[in-house]
């Protein structure tokens, strides 16, 4: 998403499973309602909804709560990353508020993130241990990609970079080719089919 602009499907709770098949959430699912209010979306969430909540911990270890304080009250004072200091169920301690806006999670992160904590013995996706860095996926390179680069005669970096330059799994072939310099039949007769490999 950060490299391609664009958001995966995500289902009416703000998530979505990822390659590794592990499900997570790119909003506050249960606070998801307040954002399609906001925005005037039809749309309900199974996850029971509540809007002063603690729905999980930030990455630096800090609570994330709901849109309202514990009182049903607004927030105040709320920072750029959308945390302040104030009084939860665990005492006075920083912590963040969802926002009434789509991604309704904290903007960024006021604390230290642990480096390396998570680890899968998925393939691909978060936690993976084939992590490749420039503009692949989260998981590094999708199964097929190297295979499709060597009949093409480029580099699978290109390839992967033009694909996500186009979109990502949304790419126009058309773009690709042209940007990799290739026939767009050359293209599609490599790449890997969904679910084939």
């Amino acid at each position: 998403m950060l490299d391609t602009g664009h958001l995966p499907a995500l289902d009416v709770c703000g998530g979505h499973i990822d390659p590794g098949g592990w499900y997570h959430w790119h909003a506050t699912a249960s606070d998801i309602e307040t954002v399609y209010e906001t925005e005037g979306v039809l749309a309900d969430c199974a996850q029971e909804q509540d809007k002063s909540a603690l729905f999980g911990y930030a990455f630096d270890g800090f609570p994330m709560f709901g849109s309202v304080e514990a009182d049903g009250s607004a927030p105040e004072a709320l920072d750029e990353c959308g945390g302040h200091l104030g009084m939860t169920a665990q005492g006075e301690s920083y912590h963040y508020h969802a926002s009434e806006s789509f991604p309704n999670l904290p903007a960024c992160l006021v604390g230290t993130m642990a480096e390396d904590n998570f680890s899968t013995t998925a393939d691909q996706g978060i936690g993976a241990a084939d992590m490749r860095g420039g503009g692949g996926p989260a998981g590094g390179m999708p199964p097929g990609f190297e295979e499709a680069a060597t009949t093409l005669g480029i580099s699978a970096e290109a390839l992967m970079q033009a694909m996500t330059d186009a979109g990502g799994r949304e790419a126009d072939l058309a773009e690709v080719a042209q940007a990799l310099g290739i026939e767009e039949e050359a293209l599609r007769a490599a790449l890997p089919t969904p679910g084939g490999q």
